[in-house]
């Protein structure tokens, strides 16, 4: 609720393109094609609902592979986060989790933790951690 005021809503629309939507665009045009892009998406989402959204919109935010790679410092723009190494996989990633714990009781949770990259490793992060933290709660209550 404290999200938006009472009455409105917030909204996240997301789509994945080609390298090929990004062909040609430069500076010049880059702001342009954006928009145009944002605005298809809106149009869609409108058709398929049956609604109206465009003239309802008090504030919008329309971010880019440009706008991660500048802001996120993610390599090629990319919103999942970075490439697992050979490395620095799961299996190492969870068989040294417990040495990377530096404060007691906080969690790190997230699309790149022990599952590395993508939404789905951040749902399965999410439980795997949230079992974890029930599992200490209960050695500790037994304590």
């Amino acid at each position: 609720p404290a999200s938006s005021p009472k009455g409105t809503c917030t909204l996240f629309l997301t789509t994945m393109l080609s390298e090929k939507a990004w062909e040609g665009v430069n500076e010049e045009n880059y702001k342009r094609i954006k928009n145009k892009i944002a605005k298809r998406m809106i149009e869609h989402y409108e058709n398929k609902l049956g609604i109206t959204v465009m003239p309802h919109i008090e504030e919008i935010v329309i971010a880019t592979p440009v706008t991660f790679a500048r802001y996120l410092n993610t390599p090629h723009g990319t919103p999942y986060g970075y490439e697992a190494q050979p490395w620095d996989t799961m299996i190492a990633r969870i068989m040294n989790g417990s040495k990377e714990q530096f404060v007691e009781n906080l969690y790190f949770v997230g699309a790149h933790s022990d599952r590395a990259d993508g939404y789905s490793s951040a749902y399965s992060n999410g439980y795997s951690t949230a079992g974890r933290i029930l599992r200490e709660a209960k050695k500790n209550e037994k304590a």
